[in-house]
């Protein structure tokens, strides 16, 4: 029994580690590591990593209790085959990540997962599982099994296979991994499958597999094999048919996975409120949302109506609506602000002229943050500044406008104390492009102040240096890439789940922002387009490196 009290204590230290302290564990492994940082060391360490959860040292205890109901074999041999399968079941999550996230999440957000990516896997419980579903079916020919990694006797037709088949499903229930269990299930299957397969195709190769076999039973030497002889009683395991494999691979899936479908539409939907401003009178949030003429005036005034009236929802005394335009002739701007003139939205329209810059975007947004960051009559400067364009309005009904509120709560929880002036995270991003931006009140200055050098006629920026558009100029102070906006490093936040975590940028898993103006561009000689960045895709920045995502489903 000496390999099981080793492969135990691999469980074991590492769970104790965490207990007391989380800080001395292992990072577990997660999909998103390998697809967007190129970091290997947690795929590779990873079942030496400590659980994710208290739930998760119930499943570390049951399989240490299957660690010796299974067969003894020689240590080397144990680590063998259960460091090449988690390999196996890590690489086929990064696949599957891959696949649901980057590849088709951002056209078909119906088959984008957020899980996908960013579940994390540790420990040797989807090992253990595939293991012993082998040695019940017959796969792993090394091994006989003569008990179940469970108690109770085994099944007249399929022996102590739905031993195994249990005994992962409660691994995956108690670690709350569907995404690292259900890979390991399929992937488990897969190989069951191909060798049936090949033994059809290739009968002698079956039969010569049989011949040399190695048999350990619990009463022998684990390092002395018994090479052809037959086991003095038959085996309880099942050799499956071809249509047996894939049936019972399938329902096993669905009942491992149907809580995690099943439960949430019956789980009451619970709204996130809006934090409170923390210097009232003043809002917590102003919603500016830039606006330019358009060509076709109808289609104008459609994309703007549908535009502002998506915000109402979230107007009060804490959400305040602006809409701001330096277009000297705007007559949709003007028809909406009579529309909408018994309404608390104010509309501005900036006329000042500017010789030494280039009028455009870069000048718009400039003198937008110049508006909204200075004293104007009755409107206090609010706490947070969502940047629009008029033709993105919120998406996704209530989900949408929760989705933001649980980004300004995340943002407002990173002061470091209740009466702090500013908070350690600067910002959310809930759009794209420059839609969705979520900027703090103190960066509006710096960006400004970085716009309009962009937009001088004589800049003062660096020659040779790259020029920037717009919406990566917003961006990159967010994430802290300019030298003007730099975080400061080290700076500790809490998540949402209240867990220390970077202060990075605040964004949620999925677009909750449609765009409505494709067809309709306001920029002469644009491309137009009708089925770009719409709502449900997925973030640009999911899977980013520090930034803390929100997931958002409907």
């Amino acid at each position: 029994m000496t390999h099981a009290y080793v492969i135990a204590s691999s469980i074991v230290v590492p769970t104790i580690l965490w207990v007391f302290n989380q800080a001395w564990s292992l990072p577990p492994f997660v999909p998103r590591q390998v697809v967007d940082e190129n970091d290997l060391f947690p795929l590779l360490f990873a079942p030496w990593a400590g659980p994710q959860s208290l739930f998760a040292i119930l499943s570390r205890i049951l399989q240490v209790i299957a660690l010796f109901r299974l067969p003894p074999l020689p240590i080397s041999i144990y680590f063998q085959y259960t460091y090449a399968l988690w390999i196996y079941i890590a690489l086929a999550r990064t696949l599957a990540g891959w696949v649901l996230s980057r590849c088709v999440g951002w056209a078909l957000p119906r088959l984008f997962r957020h899980w996908a990516l960013y579940e994390p896997s540790s420990g040797f419980g989807p090992m253990l599982f595939v293991l012993s579903v082998w040695q019940t079916t017959d796969t792993l020919v090394i091994i006989r099994t003569t008990q179940g990694v469970l108690p109770g006797p085994p099944t007249r037709r399929y022996g102590y296979l739905p031993h195994a088949l249990v005994f992962g499903m409660l691994l995956c229930w108690l670690e709350n991994a569907p995404w690292t269990y259900g890979i390991a299930l399929l992937a488990c299957f897969a190989i069951v499958l191909a060798l049936l397969i090949l033994s059809f195709v290739f009968p002698r190769l079956g039969a010569a597999s049989n011949q040399t076999e190695r048999i350990f039973d619990d009463g022998g030497d684990a390092e002395m094999a018994i090479i052809g002889e037959p086991l003095s009683q038959p085996s309880p395991s099942t050799k499956l048919s071809l249509r047996r494999t894939i049936t019972l691979g399938l329902l096993s899936l669905v009942i491992m996975e149907a809580p995690y479908n099943i439960f949430p539409i019956f789980t009451p939907i619970t709204l996130t409120p809006m934090p409170p401003p923390p210097s009232p009178p003043s809002p917590l949030l102003e919603i500016l949302v830039l606006t330019y003429p358009r060509s076709d005036l109808e289609a104008n005034l459609k994309i703007m109506q549908t535009t502002i009236q998506s915000y109402l929802p979230l107007l009060g005394n804490d959400t305040h609506l602006s809409i701001f335009t330096h277009a000297t002739e705007h007559r949709a701007f003007e028809r909406l602000q009579q529309t909408f003139s018994d309404s608390t939205i104010t509309f501005f329209a900036d006329n000042d002229t500017h010789p030494d810059a280039y009028e455009g975007h870069y000048l718009h947004l400039a003198e937008a943050f110049r508006w909204v960051s200075g004293p104007r009559p009755n409107l206090p400067q609010a706490e947070w500044v969502m940047l629009i364009e008029d033709d993105f309005p919120l998406c996704a009904g209530h989900v949408g406008r929760d989705a933001l509120r649980r980004v300004l709560t995340i943002l407002e929880a990173s002061r470091p104390s209740p009466d702090s002036p500013v908070p350690r995270r600067r910002g959310g991003f809930i759009g794209t492009g420059g839609s969705g931006l979520i900027i703090h009140n103190t960066l509006l200055p710096i960006l400004q102040l970085v716009l309009h050098a962009h937009a001088e006629k004589q800049s003062k920026l660096p020659l040779g240096g790259n020029r920037r558009p717009p919406d990566l100029v917003l961006q990159d102070c967010l994430l802290g890439k300019d030298p003007l906006c730099a975080l400061t490093r080290g700076d500790v936040c809490p998540d949402q789940n209240s867990k220390p975590s970077n202060c990075g940028l605040v964004i949620t898993s999925r677009l909750v922002m449609d765009h409505i103006g494709g067809m309709y561009t306001t920029t002469v000689g644009k491309a137009t387009n009708s089925d770009k960045w719409r709502c449900g895709w997925r973030h640009p920045f999911h899977g980013s490196k520090g930034v803390e995502v929100v997931v958002t489903d409907w």
